[in-house]
């Protein structure tokens, strides 16, 4: 038997897999800027810890494609804030591929996502994105009919007609704060689908907090967050693990099987992903899978996660 990863290994393993996509993320954005000069301005800018975020995704890709292939014919993707499909990480320049292009290239063979819906509300963005689904197709990743890709705002899509041929589906929600609204996740959460979001925990308590410190001039934030909570619930909190224990109460409302995994950034910025599934009579298989993950990403420490980014934007080389 072979030996057990320690965290290190474990993680450095996760991040290799950004490292080694074929084809790179800079190769595909050459490309694309030869058609549009400017594009570089519409990728988002993310922090340093947004691999450890992607690597998270790209893990549950990979373990969701696996197993649901086993159990359903046709298995489709939906990424409700798509982006541009690249990132570019501010404080070292390096690109990396967005969860919709991670969605069609983790998958193994046969074990691909079927069809595949992109929506994304920014017009220029969607102009990268098309451009980069262009670039995969002529280099055999995916072919442009598997791909749809929506210029929309999340919330006003018909997601029961868009899934209405898909057997199952993994709709994964990235927003930056309180975008989506609880009538469409509660709509999602009645399909046939895993349902994976990230919880933005310290953006929504600052939301939150403005709105405390001056509900009369905050009716602007009281609003959005009546939207993101589908009722005022959310005045009932006195802190942000409040916050998250209401929007996981909703949840659980339509949701019988939850996870959420903690992650610890820095500088006190954390975020909480959200797993959400029906109970199966097979018993969920893949929740061994995400239990797996939360133990790997709770009880690693913040040093590590720092040691594994900086070897992984190649501030310093490993030590292993």
């Amino acid at each position: 038997m072979g030996k057990k990863k320690d965290f290190l290994d474990w993680w450095n393993d996760r991040l290799n897999v950004l490292a080694r996509m074929s084809p790179l993320p800079e190769e595909v954005f050459d490309y694309i800027v030869k058609k549009f000069p400017h594009a570089v301005n519409f990728l988002y800018l993310q922090g340093s810890w947004t691999a450890i975020k992607l690597a998270i995704i790209a893990y549950y890709q990979d373990v969701y494609t696996i197993i649901a292939k086993k159990h359903f014919g046709k298995i489709c993707y939906v990424d409700a804030f798509a982006g541009s499909g690249i990132v570019k990480i501010k404080d070292h320049g390096r690109l990396l591929y967005g969860s919709p292009i991670l969605a069609i290239l983790v998958p193994r063979q046969n074990k691909k996502f079927d069809k595949l819906f992109f929506i994304e509300l920014d017009m220029h963005r969607t102009m990268v994105l098309k451009e980069i689904i262009n670039y995969l197709a002529m280099e055999g990743k995916v072919s442009k009919d598997q791909v749809v890709i929506m210029n929309k705002d999340m919330n006003t899509v018909n997601y029961d007609k868009l899934l209405k041929d898909c057997d199952h589906s993994l709709v994964f929600l990235d927003p930056e704060g309180t975008e989506p609204h609880w009538t469409t996740v509660s709509n999602l959460l009645k399909l046939n689908i895993d349902f994976v979001m990230n919880f933005m925990t310290a953006g929504i308590r600052r939301i939150w907090g403005n709105y405390r410190r001056n509900p009369q001039k905050g009716s602007g934030y009281a609003n959005r967050l009546t939207e993101f909570y589908g009722d005022e619930t959310w005045k009932n909190a006195s802190n942000e693990h409040d916050l998250l224990n209401i929007y996981l109460s909703k949840i659980k409302s339509i949701r019988s099987v939850i996870e959420t995994i903690e992650v610890k950034g820095p500088r006190m910025f954390h975020y909480h992903i959200i797993f959400a599934f029906r109970r199966t009579l097979r018993g969920n298989p893949w929740l061994t899978a995400i239990r797996r993950l939360k133990e790997r990403i709770e009880r690693t420490k913040y040093d590590v996660f720092e040691t594994v980014l900086d070897v992984f934007y190649g501030r310093i080389k490993p030590l292993w």
